[in-house]
């Protein structure tokens, strides 16, 4: 079962495990479509997972674990009000359900950030069961940015409890951080690493300190170990080139540099490349053919992308010319194989 993770640093932002087995849903009908729901959620399509959990909520209305999942995926397309309304009614219904109050809880904060509103349902969701990590990690959190007293002894518990969660020692770090504990910060970021040596934010934070301590040749090691994960990272890449020059490598620090001016300018030409193809489809749906093609044949020109190249080929199949327009599409299958538009437009063609 998976903990799904949307977001790091201000909190985070794990839904509460789903019931995988479906064992709570008796109706045979609501089971097959509450677990083709389910697998919708595991590729993060989020719309026909609403819609199957849907279909499966009109034949069992009052199973919570149906309304506690649709809750999920509504807060996952940040459709907030109707979120927050199916968790209440699943509380309501279910008011034992551990995942019903800490998603109740995660989504008041996520259509909220920073004023706390989910700190009730998290401490109701850990009156139900004690050691739910992610309600203590989150409650922590949640208090931390007001009281860091009280969420310290809150995160303590949580590694106690769960001493392998490389995300409870990331935020208890971020704590210390904020409290000027450098060096209690600096041994659970290094932890957090420890045990996920993927966890990049965990990284991040620790290169800003030891960046602030001069300790060159630690930060560089950093700012590699993210590069080998994430080579577009212009952030850690100009960073290591900072640290280089310090380190009296100045050589290979400018041609650091170097790159990080190429990721930049390539990011530039993919902003720009976005607008031109936002452009480029308000022509396309206001009829303006011609200059749609204009709009996406320069968006392509300075981003080679599937979509570009999708939205080129249908404007020119609307301009006239078919067959470059198909070659377009079948241009994107390239680069995109599993893209379904695609797909569905170069049938349509």
């Amino acid at each position: 079962m998976l903990l799904r993770l949307s977001a790091l640093v201000t909190l985070a932002w794990v839904a509460g495990l789903h019931a995988d087995d479906a064992a709570s849903v008796k109706n045979p009908q609501a089971r097959a479509h509450y677990k083709k729901a389910l697998e919708y959620s595991e590729h993060g399509l989020w719309s026909p997972e609403i819609l199957e959990l849907n279909q499966a909520r009109e034949l069992e209305p009052l199973n919570a674990d149906i309304l506690v999942e649709l809750g999920v995926a509504h807060a996952e397309r940040k459709e907030w009000n109707l979120a927050l309304g199916v968790l209440r009614k699943a509380v309501a219904i279910a008011p034992g359900s551990v995942r019903g109050h800490y998603n109740l809880a995660l989504t008041l904060d996520r259509a909220d950030p920073g004023k706390g509103a989910g700190i009730p349902e998290y401490r109701k969701a850990l009156s139900l069961d004690p050691t739910h990590v992610d309600s203590l990690m989150n409650l922590a959190i949640d208090i931390g940015d007001r009281n860091a007293a009280e969420a310290k002894p809150l995160f303590e518990r949580a590694i106690r409890i769960a001493p392998a969660n490389a995300n409870v020692h990331l935020h208890f770090a971020l704590l210390l951080k904020r409290q000027a504990e450098e060096s209690a910060s600096v041994s659970e970021f290094r932890e957090a690493i420890r045990i996920n040596p993927n966890l990049l934010e965990a990284r991040r934070q620790l290169i800003s300190m030891l960046m602030s301590e001069r300790q060159w040749s630690q930060a560089i090691e950093q700012c590699r170990e993210i590069l080998n994960r994430e080579p577009d990272d212009a952030a850690a890449r100009y960073t290591l080139s900072q640290a280089l020059i310090r380190d009296h490598n100045e050589d290979e620090g400018k041609k650091e540099l170097e790159r990080v001016l190429a990721l930049r300018k390539r990011a530039q030409e993919q902003q720009d490349a976005q607008a031109l193809q936002s452009q480029g489809i308000r022509y396309l749906r206001a009829g303006k053919t011609q200059d749609a093609v204009k709009a996406f044949r320069s968006a392509l020109a300075l981003d080679s992308s599937a979509g570009n190249h999708m939205y080129f080929g249908l404007a020119l199949v609307g301009a006239g010319d078919v067959d470059t327009g198909m070659r377009e599409l079948e241009a994107a299958l390239e680069l995109e194989p599993g893209n379904a538009r695609a797909h569905l437009n170069l049938g349509s063609v």
